[in-house]
């Protein structure tokens, strides 16, 4: 394979969704065991023309977890190949409501909390002169918004995302019971996507209230199954 490079944005203006996105495809590559380079841009998410990151660049441009997820799988990498028709519908199944709750849950806690969203102004803003430090954090605010919007999330109650996540948890931690992994002794991207997002919770620094941590931190399977996924050569 062509070399690859990963673009990412640099951790001031990384959102905790897009943190676990690249969580997720590091995992992927470091377990593929394909070599790559990673590059911090402040302005990735407009290197991307769909908007998704991080940004994998070889022969070809592929942008998001599932679209490198796609790309590598084109070029005969996949860690679920082994699944059988039905384990393959299950695991879409499982990334799907991850992508669904999850990470609708942590662009909630990022831009609908009223505490965390004002620190998030502050970081994307930091950089740019009068007026655009005011301009850009207030488009990427009304950005996320309005996703939030069309998900029926944005009048959601605190109490209520934590709900969904740990309903979502929940069935995750029942399909993964005493396995190592989610399909027995093999690693799949289901395996990554969730590593991904156990990672970004657990080493965000900068919102004022994680409100989403502990309800993580409930299931001590994921928790050891996001470390297993991180020891893995």
């Amino acid at each position: 394979m062509d070399q690859i490079e990963l673009y990412v944005p640099t951790s001031d203006v990384m959102e905790l969704s897009v943190k676990a996105d690249c969580l997720a495809v590091e995992s992927l590559l470091r377990i593929l065991d394909i070599r790559y380079v990673t590059h911090e841009r402040r302005n990735a998410e407009y290197m991307s023309v769909s908007g998704e990151l991080p940004i994998l660049r070889s022969n070809k441009v592929a942008e998001g977890f599932h679209s490198i997820r796609e790309f590598l799988k084109s070029k005969g990498h996949c860690l679920s190949s082994d699944l059988t028709e039905s384990q393959q519908c299950e695991l879409e199944a499982y990334m799907s409501l991850i992508d669904h709750t999850i990470r609708t849950a942590e662009m909630y806690m990022t831009w609908a909390h009223h505490a965390n969203s004002q620190m998030c102004r502050k970081l994307y803003g930091g950089s740019y002169p009068l007026p655009l430090n005011y301009l850009v954090p207030w488009l990427k605010c009304r950005s996320a918004t309005e996703r939030l919007k069309a998900r029926e999330w944005i009048n959601k109650s605190k109490e209520e995302v934590c709900d969904e996540v740990f309903r979502t948890c929940h069935g995750l931690d029942a399909k993964l019971g005493s396995q190592h992994f989610f399909f027995g002794e093999k690693v799949t991207e289901l395996d990554a996507l969730v590593c991904g997002h156990v990672q970004a919770l657990l080493t965000d620094n900068r919102l004022p209230d994680v409100f989403l941590l502990p309800v993580i931190q409930t299931y001590e399977g994921l928790m050891q199954l996001s470390q297993r996924v991180q020891l893995l050569p």
